[in-house]
């Protein structure tokens, strides 16, 4: 049944009719106050689902669902012939029928009758704006409480106050819980969320802001960070302090886990010669633009103290690949080749080949990579042990000293198996002596030379104070901080490809510096003005003060952790 329904409402106070015309396709039109209904009528007086319509034997049949029916001509019906020219009412709306047009078999017009509304003057006093001052009164009323609960009831604590000095109030009085905490309403003044470093001091106000209505002074912040090192040698670089007054102008609070904004590091650096002539570094305004590439430190060789060998750095700025520029390399220690062990290898797995998460885990945090271990990383692989008579013997790792005197105790123990019993076989003990002697040995150098040892380390024999040569193997750096002035996470990079930054796969020499230049990473890493790149600040690789220092005294350190575990305590509760 296809139904044209014509919707007419009226406005209250106004002759003006609004009309609708809808077209209705179902055997069945359910009508009711339901949303799900067909014909929707937003009357407290109508049920639900209230009434259905129908096309029985060619008539158009208003069929009541509902106790309270429909009504005609004030009489309660069940059913009604909207074909017969009859009009039915159901809460304040009436339906009547006329012939078809357009394609319907019907035309239903629905009509709304206007909502009557009492006056004032008229109707009890029932509803809540029957009692209530008129909005005018009512919004003067709300304006004055909102001026005197968070301006002047704040304001005028905050000006009362008495601000302890600084640096007892911050050492001792925090642990003591004798800090001046702010009021609910003086709270409501915050202009956002404070950094998670500081969120012991939430709802200490004055632990920062001495003076009311003034910014955060520079020796506020040193009250607690008295032991933090400068973002750079003032001695050297005074005008800094005309540029950067203030902790805050880097340091912005009340913006959540939000870092340094980036303006404040290009404030100096876009034009360091202006801030700093003598400085040694490039203008930079972004990375993707004229940053700098990266500074390695790589190890040139090994000098002896008598005892060990000891790694010698240089630091060498990484250069384009090009026709004049190679690979670099360095004295790695190691005679490790990647694309033996990445390429038809073999794994602890089984698998065809080793991946690298077999050899490289990232430390927890997902900082750095944790250095690799031979009995945990490489023991799986290479055994360190040789046969002597038939049984397997397995020697120390990293104690070259060790390995020595084990091999010379068994070869030694096998030649003295039988006690001699006069001066002649004394003699020919002697020799057996010497003989056991150079056997172990040439079982060392080869051990350190070209086995076991020497498969995967450089080794080279070393003379002590007393002229004796003993086999050193070459120091390892495999784990070590690569940026010198700057830091990289794995963690964030983990869903990456270890390959697409480092190029294992073709590596031929252990001696081979597999660390990208600047270019990869500015493939992801495309600047602050890119919206879609990875994230480009300053502040994601750099930390602003010098490393090595801690940022707290160790009283105010222990201070800032007991607050911390006592806020997490009493959350728990």
């Amino acid at each position: 049944m296809k139904l044209l329904l014509v919707t007419l409402r009226k406005r209250p106070g106004s002759e003006q009719i609004s009309r609708r015309e809808r077209l209705l396709d179902d055997d069945k039109i359910r009508i009711g106050r339901g949303v799900s209904m067909d014909i929707h009528l937003s009357d407290l007086n109508v049920d639900f689902q209230h009434a259905t319509l129908r096309k029985e034997d060619g008539r158009l049949i208003l069929r009541s669902t509902a106790p309270d029916g429909l009504e005609v001509n004030h009489v309660t019906r069940d059913e009604v012939d909207l074909s017969a020219g009859k009009t039915a009412s159901i809460g304040r709306y009436s339906f009547a029928a006329e012939p078809g047009r357009d394609g319907a078999d019907f035309v239903v017009t629905l009509e709304e009758a206007a909502a009557v509304r009492e006056t004032a003057n008229t109707r009890a006093k029932r509803r809540i704006d029957d009692v209530l001052p008129s909005r005018r009164t009512l919004s003067w009323l709300m304006s004055l409480a909102v001026l005197a609960l968070f301006v002047a009831w704040p304001m005028s604590e905050v000006l009362q106050r008495e601000v302890p000095p600084q640096e007892p109030y911050v050492l001792d009085g925090m642990i003591r819980a004798e800090v001046v905490r702010a009021s609910p309403m003086e709270i409501a003044w915050t202009s956002g969320d404070i950094s998670m470093a500081h969120s012991v001091l939430a709802d200490d106000c004055a632990a920062c802001h001495q003076r009311a209505f003034e910014a955060t002074a520079n020796n506020a912040c040193l009250a607690c960070h008295a032991t933090i090192e400068e973002h750079l040698d003032l001695d050297q670089h005074a005008r800094i302090e005309e540029t950067v007054p203030r902790c805050a102008s880097c340091h912005r609070e009340h913006k959540g886990a939000e870092e340094p904004v980036q303006a404040a590091c290009l404030t100096c650096h876009s034009n360091i010669r202006a801030i700093s002539p003598e400085s040694e570094f490039a203008d930079i305004t972004d990375f993707a633009k004229d940053h700098p590439n990266f500074n390695l430190p790589l190890m040139t060789g090994a000098v002896s103290d008598g005892k060990t060998l000891q790694p010698e750095m240089q630091e060498v700025r990484i250069e384009p690949i090009d026709a004049i520029h190679t690979p670099m390399t360095e004295t790695s220690g190691l005679k490790f080749p990647h694309d033996r062990h990445l390429v038809g290898g073999s794994t602890r797995k089984g698998s065809a080949s080793l991946q690298c998460a077999d050899c490289h885990v990232m430390e927890a945090g997902g900082g750095r990579m944790r250095p690799i271990e031979m009995e945990r990383d490489c023991a799986h692989c290479h055994q360190l042990s040789f046969n002597a008579g038939g049984v397997e013997r397995t020697l120390p790792h990293a104690n070259e000293d060790a390995v020595a005197q084990i091999l010379q105790d068994y070869f030694l123990s096998a030649a003295l198996m039988v006690e001699p019993t006069g001066p002649a076989e004394q003699r020919d003990r002697q020799q057996v002596i010497d003989a056991a002697l150079g056997q172990a040995a040439l079982q060392t150098d080869a051990i350190f030379g070209t086995w076991m040892c020497g498969t995967c380390h450089e080794a080279q024999k070393v003379p002590d104070a007393a002229g004796n040569a003993h086999w050193r193997v070459l120091p390892v750096l495999s784990a070590r901080p690569w940026l010198m002035a700057g830091r990289f996470e794995h963690g964030p990079h983990e869903a990456m490809d270890c390959t697409g930054c480092h190029a294992a796969t073709t590596s031929q020499k252990a001696s081979d510096v597999l660390m990208p230049g600047i270019a990869v990473c500015q493939d992801c890493h495309r600047g602050e003005a890119e919206m879609a790149s990875a994230r480009s600040a300053c502040v994601s690789c750099h930390n602003l003060h010098v490393t090595g220092k801690d940022p707290m005294s160790p009283e105010h350190a222990r201070i800032f952790h007991a607050l911390g575990a006592s806020k997490q305590r009493a959350a728990k509760k």
